[in-house]
């Protein structure tokens, strides 16, 4: 599993799929990502050596993440559950992971029955050429690869202990590990941004809540206030719900519908249960003025292509 494995399982949480029945508890499996800049460890393991098999074998299992970054950054998310699907692409496959050499590419690891593993190629083999294209990087390992179709024959050059080598190597498919469907707990998302960090206002992470199975979202940040009378607005989306309707930086959010707010974890409670194309009422202050807004989530409607 890459990099952009990792991201659909984020990307996931989102997604309101058909849940898979289990009857059975399972056990909880955790994975832990290190982030630093672009590179990303899952488990202890670059995420570029993940494969898709990696992936297949976490579906149908209890899944926590626990991503830490640079400067405690830390954002964790409520156990999850999905089923894979594998498919042949039409992409053609050599079967190598890879990283950059002095005179072209050097071969870390060998899919084993794969179009290399067949031709000879080993691990620490250095690749130079495909047919006659010079390769001096991994992406330009991949995109020679790529313009192939699979079942074609192509000529690999490489250096083994020095000595320039050439074999010949019949592409492979390329086999593609997808999400089919995803279920996840109820539970909150934990998400801690330490103050030094300089990221956008417009950080993706507007509001931090329960998951309540699928619950819209408000698009903001809020902060519990020392009173107890109410939740302070941070941060607004004037793309989302809350800020279409009028709801501002500043405001302090006191009640939803006549029931009066006393803290982030009571919002949370009190806004758990609505669903898509439902509304309700919020009370906040506004520069020691009170005023009441009408807040309602947009219904999501069904496109296609047909």
């Amino acid at each position: 599993m890459n990099t952009r494995h990792f991201s659909m399982l984020l990307i996931a949480a989102s997604l309101t799929t058909a849940a898979i029945a289990q009857k059975e508890e399972k056990k909880t499996e955790t994975l832990t990502v290190i982030t630093d800049g672009d590179k990303v460890i899952i488990n202890g393991v670059p995420s570029e050596k993940w494969k898709d098999e990696d992936l297949e074998k976490l579906s149908h299992k209890k899944i926590k993440v626990n991503v830490h970054g640079k400067d405690g950054f830390e954002f964790n998310m409520p156990p999850f559950e999905f089923e894979t699907e594998v498919k042949m692409s039409n992409g053609a496959f050599l079967g190598v992971l890879t990283e950059r050499a002095d005179k072209g590419v050097k071969i870390t690891e060998v899919t084993k029955e794969s179009a290399a593993s067949k031709a000879g190629i080993q691990s620490n083999d250095i690749i130079t050429k495909v047919n006659d294209t010079k390769i001096e990087s991994s992406s330009e390992l991949v995109d020679a690869i790529h313009s192939y179709k699979p079942d074609t024959k192509i000529t690999i050059t490489y250096l083994r202990d020095g000595k320039e080598k050439s074999t010949t190597a019949v592409l492979g498919k390329r086999k593609e590990t997808n999400v089919k469907s995803f279920k996840m707990d109820d539970g909150d998302f934990n998400f801690h941004m330490p103050k030094t960090m300089d990221f956008p206002r417009s950080f993706p992470f507007e509001y931090h809540g329960n998951n309540g199975g699928g619950r819209p979202r408000l698009g903001i940040e809020i902060e519990d206030l020392e009173e107890g009378n109410g939740v302070k607005v941070t941060d607004v989306d004037e793309e989302m719900a809350a800020g279409r309707s009028g709801l501002k930086e500043d405001d302090i959010i006191t009640d939803v519908n006549g029931k009066n707010i006393t803290s982030v974890d009571d919002l949370k409670a009190k806004l758990k249960d609505l669903k898509e194309g439902e509304g309700f009422k919020m009370g906040i202050k506004r520069a020691g003025k009170s005023q009441t807004l009408d807040i309602k989530f947009p219904k999501k409607l069904k496109t296609a292509n047909l």
